[in-house]
């Protein structure tokens, strides 16, 4: 349920940024049309489709890519509208004019697809950085004297704000005793993410030095593991397994 409510979360905020940036996108683009339209007569029909071009990018930083076509789309209606004669209509008589709006076209999706991408690039890059830094906070967290719990909890949270599996859990030998032989009786010392069930903690804990059962979603290549499981050794010596549910690395 904690997993389903994260999807809807993440679906909502992209939901918002899109008509936040249409919004935006729209009221660029009515700005910009009360400021050139008194002097349309006066104006190269140059300087309207240049001008235009920034309510797209706008959109584009705000939205994503397709608040930009869509304002490609807005701005080459008003554009062919307002600035391009005959006025009031969407009938282009000259061959200029058509010159004119598939150069405009054709800027407006470059320089969206350009923004878009560093957008994106910049997100990822922020999102290294994030990852980075809390990899360097466990790394800190286990030279330090937290408490083993404590320091349980934190490898756990640490693994699922980096992967953003559906869960992540550590399985130790109970005792803390390093595990040697298969059978060892197991638990599951810490958890992060969503909550395990039953037969998740069963399978967890019923064998120790077993592969895990690994299951499989998507098709052909495209297929990727639903549960990575890594061992925890010690000297080459097992001492428990870190493992990720529903991850997509």
């Amino acid at each position: 349920m904690k997993d389903v409510t994260y999807g809807i979360l993440a679906t909502r905020g992209t939901y918002q940024r899109f008509l936040l940036g249409i919004v935006a996108m729209l009221a660029s683009l009515g700005a910009l049309l009360a400021v050139l339209l008194p002097f349309r007569t006066s104006l190269s029909i140059a300087i309207p489709a240049l001008t235009f071009v920034l309510p797209a990018v706008v959109g584009v930083v705000i939205g994503g890519f397709w608040v930009g076509v869509v304002g490609a789309g807005a701005g080459f209606l008003v554009y062919d509208w307002f600035f391009l004669p005959p006025y009031g209509t969407l009938t282009v008589r000259s061959a200029q004019n058509w010159i004119a709006l598939v150069v405009y076209i054709s800027v407006v999706l470059i320089v969206a697809q350009v923004v878009a991408q560093l957008r994106t690039a910049r997100e990822e890059a922020l999102r290294r950085q994030e990852e980075s830094d809390r990899l360097y906070e466990l790394s800190q967290a286990l030279i330090g004297d937290l408490p083993l719990a404590q320091l349980l909890t934190h490898i756990a949270d640490t693994v699922q704000g980096v992967f953003q599996p559906r869960w992540t859990a550590l399985v130790l030998p109970r005792g803390g005793h390093v595990a040697q032989v298969h059978g060892e009786t197991l638990e599951v010392a810490a958890t992060s993410g969503g909550t395990l069930s039953e037969s998740d903690v069963l399978s967890l804990t019923s064998t120790f030095g077993q592969p895990l059962a690994i299951g499989l979603v998507g098709d052909g290549e495209d297929r990727v593991p639903r549960r990575l499981s890594v061992a925890l050794a010690v000297i080459e010596r097992p001492v428990g397994m870190l493992v990720l549910q529903d991850v997509v690395l």
